[in-house]
């Protein structure tokens, strides 16, 4: 083998890791839902859902995936992972090789849709409540943000009235 045919074949295996791991941007949306009275001390159900192709993790060995955030008045009151307990539409796998590519170190699954619902508990002392969801992103995808939505505490009992004229 002479220099030129080895330094052809360093720069073809250069170009080779060089566009494998090259990310592949995909872009995200997020949308939320809240079911249930905003009762303060009370629960209310966030249903969060991600679509576009995004990173999911598949135990035993995978790359992890970006996390489902909620947010009530500004601050992460949730943060779960999207993996194959909460997501569909999931691909087949795809190695991730070793330096050598003499095999997969691991694998990286992609899915079209998370979906995820939880109970938010809402503080009480509060005049109105802001909730928010957000798809953290992955090493492949853009994040994204849903629009948030504002709800009014609502009083239960004689001393609703008496309650709201404070708080407004």
């Amino acid at each position: 083998m002479n220099h030129a045919t080895s330094l052809r074949t360093g720069l073809c295996a250069l170009l080779l890791v060089v566009a494998t791991t090259a990310s592949a941007d995909s872009t995200t949306g997020t949308s939320f839902s809240v079911t249930g009275k905003p009762v303060p001390g009370r629960q209310v159900n966030v249903h969060v859902v991600v679509t576009g192709k995004h990173l999911v993790f598949v135990p035993p060995t995978a790359v992890r995936g970006g996390n489902v955030q909620i947010t009530l008045n500004g601050e992460i009151v949730l943060s779960v992972e999207a993996d194959a307990h909460n997501s569909t539409g999931i691909g087949p796998a795809q190695c991730i090789p070793d330096p050598s590519f003499t095999y997969c170190i691991t694998y990286k699954y992609t899915a079209t849709q998370t979906d995820v619902t939880f109970p938010v508990t809402l503080p009480k002392g509060v005049a109105t409540y802001t909730i928010g969801a957000r798809y953290t992103g992955d090493s492949d995808s853009h994040s994204s943000d849903a629009a948030p939505q504002t709800l009014t505490p609502v009083h239960p009992g004689a001393m609703a009235g008496i309650i709201d004229a404070v708080l407004d």
